[in-house]
C-alpha cells in the first residue's frame, strides 16, 4: 500500500517555499518490509531526498560467470540472478545493527583470479573450458583498456605541451 502526503510551508526566506511529499510504503509477505521516503522541495527547485528502512533482508546469491574484466587476471565473477530462499534472513533494522559483525576491509573482500576459478567449477558447474574463454574475453578488454589509458596519457601530455607554447608567445 502507498501512502503519499504533500504539504507546502511558507520558508523564513521571505517568498521562498517549501514542499515536502512524503511517500511511505508498506507491504506484507513473510514478514512486514516497509521504506519511507521523504522529498523536500525550496522555492530554488533543489530537491532534497531522505530514505528510511525498517527491515532488512539478507539474500545469498549464486555466483555466474560475469563480464566484468575489472581483475587484474582470472574469470569474472558476477551474481546469478537465483538466491537460495532457505537461507534468506530478515530482520528489523535496529536489531541487525546491533548485532552485525563489523564491515570487511578491501583486502578481506578480495577474491584472487585461482579462487574464482575454483568457486565457479565447485558452486556453479561450469566448465574449465567455458571458464577459460570467459579469462581470454577478459584478458582481450584489459589490454585494450591498457592501450586507451596509454592514449589518453600521451594525448594529455601533448595538450600540455601545446598550451605552454600558447602561454609563452602571449
Amino acid at each position: 500500500m502507498m501512502h503519499i502526503k504533500q504539504y507546502r510551508t511558507p520558508s523564513t526566506m521571505g517568498s521562498n517555499y517549501t514542499t515536502t511529499t512524503s511517500m511511505s510504503s508498506t507491504s506484507k509477505t513473510d514478514s512486514e518490509k516497509s521504506a519511507h521516503t521523504s522529498l523536500t522541495e525550496t522555492g530554488t527547485n533543489k530537491m532534497k531526498r531522505n530514505t528510511s528502512f525498517s527491515h532488512i533482508e539478507i539474500r545469498e546469491y549464486n555466483i555466474t560467470l560475469g563480464d566484468n574484466p575489472g581483475g587484474v587476471s582470472g574469470p569474472p565473477i558476477s551474481l546469478d540472478w537465483d538466491y537460495d530462499e532457505m537461507k534468506t534472513q530478515r530482520f528489523n533494522l535496529e536489531q541487525f545493527e546491533e548485532m552485525r559483525p563489523p564491515r570487511r576491509s578491501r583486502g578481506e573482500m578480495y577474491m584472487g583470479g585461482s579462487v574464482r576459478t575454483f568457486r565457479l567449477i565447485r558452486e556453479s558447474g561450469l566448465s574449465k573450458e567455458d571458464i577459460k574463454k570467459a579469462e581470454k574475453s577478459a584478458e582481450e578488454v584489459r589490454k585494450q583498456r591498457q592501450i586507451t589509458n596509454k592514449n589518453v596519457i600521451r594525448n594529455e601530455r601533448f595538450k600540455e605541451r601545446i598550451w605552454k607554447v600558447f602561454n609563452r608567445s602571449s
